[in-house]
């Protein structure tokens, strides 16, 4: 039988010079950004802008308190499916805030790996592009959701990225923290 002790979540490491750092990603960044704040965190070419630390966090706060408002709670699955972009690390900060696991997936992916891994990861929400040059997700997301009983939310960066950000008016600092 299994006793209290064999349940416990522990990890192991290895000998090293480097000592380990027993934050988490938010914490990290917090701390990045307190040391940081007008330092340049970010430089987006595609949309010829750059952000420092102190903006990343803002805007990491927002979608962090806007997927809370949308029912996300620490372990839920959270997919994201397009290319590289601003947005994607946004996506990737604020779930580390929160503690949920983000399912980074294949942009190259159509109907059928899409399915798959929607369904075998029980992604219950998925921020994702319109298109990439060679799929609809969009598209493809409408076919797939009656197929993924864990999909609850489908969010189009292209189409509804600020009105999900206005989300955030909803929780407060005190249950982001």
């Amino acid at each position: 039988g299994k006793n209290s002790s064999s349940n416990q979540l522990s990890y192991s490491h290895g000998a090293s010079t480097l000592p380990l750092l027993g934050e988490t990603i938010g914490e990290n960044l917090r701390k990045t950004v307190e040391k940081f704040s007008k330092h340049i965190a970010l430089i987006v070419f595609s949309e010829k802008s750059e952000y420092n630390y102190e903006q990343l966090w803002e805007q990491t706060t927002k979608l962090s308190k806007s997927l809370m408002h949308l029912g996300i709670k620490k372990y839920d699955k959270v997919g994201i499916w397009c290319p590289n972009r601003f947005e994607w690390i946004i996506v990737q900060y604020a779930t580390a805030r929160i503690g949920a696991i983000l399912v980074n997936i294949n942009p190259s992916y159509q109907l059928p790996e899409l399915e798959y891994v929607l369904n075998d990861a029980c992604v219950k929400l998925i921020i994702s592009a319109k298109s990439s040059r060679t799929s609809d997700y969009e598209q493809l997301l409408h076919n797939v959701k009656p197929k993924c009983p864990n999909l609850e939310n489908i969010i189009i960066i292209d189409n509804e990225w600020h009105q999900v950000m206005n989300f955030s008016e909803q929780i407060t600092d005190d249950e982001l923290d």
